[in-house]
């Protein structure tokens, strides 16, 4: 029974990092699935007991497909400000409002916190500078701000990452 626990662990982690692979190399030709399938299970077998502590629950399926909408929500909305960035670029009347504005958050792990904070930081215009746990308030330069009401703002940068993230990490 144990060792079936350990192989559904295992094939958990090569799952999702063949998701990963996938959504992130954005080709799904034999050679790239080929690929990520060997390099998937070198990473469940060896980092399996790193990533794993304990057995996997069916509610951690849950997690995972509110995990992969995140990556998916999360690959458009890069595109998306890819987009605005370069029109901002390429526009002979360059408009932006940089500033730093205060972002609101309501989670409360520090894995939760890390990836709200990393998303933001990786979506083109908007940069995480400090997160101060004690008023759980994050602190973000954008780059072409909306508004500096922080209420606004995080609807604006944050909100709809933070409801994925309470899902993935409860």
């Amino acid at each position: 029974m144990k060792n079936m626990k350990r192989l559904f662990n295992k094939l958990t982690v090569a799952l999702l990092s063949m998701a990963f692979y996938t959504v992130f190399t954005g080709l799904a030709t034999e050679l790239t699935l080929l690929t990520g399938l060997i390099a998937s299970a070198i990473v469940a077998i060896v980092l399996e007991p790193v990533f794993i502590k304990r057995e996997l629950k069916p509610m951690d399926a849950v997690r995972l497909l509110y995990l992969t909408k995140y990556l998916l929500y999360f690959a458009a909305a890069v595109l998306k400000e890819h987009f605005k960035i370069a029109k901002v670029i390429l526009s002979r009347k360059i408009y932006v409002n940089p500033s730093i504005v205060e972002v609101p958050f309501n989670l409360e792990t520090d894995y939760g916190i890390t990836l709200l904070v990393s998303t933001i930081t990786n979506t083109p215009g908007t940069i995480t500078l400090y997160v101060d746990k004690a008023r759980k308030v994050l602190y973000v330069h954008w780059l072409i701000a909306k508004t500096m009401n922080p209420s606004e703002a995080r609807r604006e940068i944050a909100e709809r990452f933070e409801e994925l993230v309470k899902k993935i990490f409860g």
